[in-house]
């Protein structure tokens, strides 16, 4: 019964994960019509630091939150800037900002 509250949870968070790249698509339209630059160094650094202060007050480690949301950030930059044919990729872990 426990590891089927575990899959419960698990496909839970692949729900919300589905619904965040739904919201960053949107996201994304709005930039393109506003000539809005896709990174967005200050925003990436205010959802790292709110992940980490969540996971801090719910005891989840902080190297657990930052995996978590770093790959977030990833797919939403790759949604948001799909690799060129023929361009370098910028590696998963790399954020606009140096944190």
């Amino acid at each position: 019964m426990l590891r089927a509250l575990v899959d419960a949870l698990d496909d839970g968070l692949i729900t919300l994960l589905a619904a965040r790249r739904m919201l960053v698509g949107a996201i994304a339209v709005v930039k393109a019509e506003a000539h809005i630059a896709t990174c967005d160094p200050a925003r990436e650094c205010y959802v790292h630091n709110r992940a980490l202060r969540l996971a801090r007050r719910l005891g989840v480690p902080a190297t657990t939150a930052r995996a978590v949301i770093e790959a977030a950030i990833a797919d939403a930059r790759g949604q948001q800037n799909p690799p060129l044919a023929a361009g370098p990729e910028r590696p998963a872990s790399q954020t606009c900002c140096d944190r």
